[in-house]
């Protein structure tokens, strides 16, 4: 385990205000102010450590270090997917970055474009994975795992997000990216997720399941 395991005292109670911030804040503030902003909690207070895997990944994916955000409970302490919501950061944890590139987005948008009717020829899964990407094309998101495995962005990104990574904690843990068109959209996108579960947060909170 990392030396920023959550099991101390202190660290649980850093996590239990996050909680608290998910909680309470305006959504927008919390995304701009806490989730994609500050050292990750995994990285407990080292800005060097989070920095040289922002460097190490970005030049995996070539993508700016500026342009690539860790995201969910390696950054938060505590997991936003509605699935298991409050669910603590732990070794069966993924580390979730947000990559963005508009270049690489407009370039893979127009492979797809040019490519759907030979994608749908493929069979049923590319087909349901090509109607996913066109859902999150709106949202200037473009996610490897929904891509179809024929698209150039799922078949190069696979392979980098496996590693291997010379850092200790992306040694650790199974690493994913999304990719994004702009900032504005991964904000955007962000925080109308975090107000879709802040009702969900709080009831977990005044029920005492937190």
């Amino acid at each position: 385990m990392p030396r920023t395991s959550p099991n101390s005292h202190q660290t649980l109670h850093e996590i239990w205000g996050r909680i608290r911030q998910a909680a309470e804040m305006e959504a927008g503030t919390f995304v701009d102010t806490v989730l994609l902003s500050g050292v990750p909690h995994v990285f407990g207070d080292s800005r060097t450590e989070y920095d040289d895997v922002r460097s190490e990944l970005g030049a995996k994916l070539e993508i700016a270090e500026a342009d690539i955000h860790m995201i969910g409970s390696g950054r938060l302490g505590f997991s936003q997917n509605p699935d298991h919501l409050l669910r603590l950061f732990g070794r069966h944890s993924d580390l979730d970055f947000v990559a963005i590139s508009s270049s690489l987005f407009d370039e893979t948008a127009l492979e797809l474009v040019q490519r759907a009717q030979e994608i749908m020829m493929v069979g049923d899964d590319e087909k349901r994975k090509l109607k996913k990407t066109r859902d999150n094309l709106f949202y200037g998101l473009l996610r490897p795992d929904q891509l179809p495995v024929s698209c150039s962005l799922s078949q190069s990104w696979f392979p980098r997000l496996a590693g291997p990574f010379l850092h200790e904690v992306t040694r650790q843990y199974p690493v994913k990216a999304w990719l994004f068109k702009s900032h504005s959209h991964a904000r955007h996108f962000y925080t109308a997720h975090q107000a879709r579960i802040q009702p969900a947060i709080q009831q977990l909170l005044s029920s005492g399941m937190a």
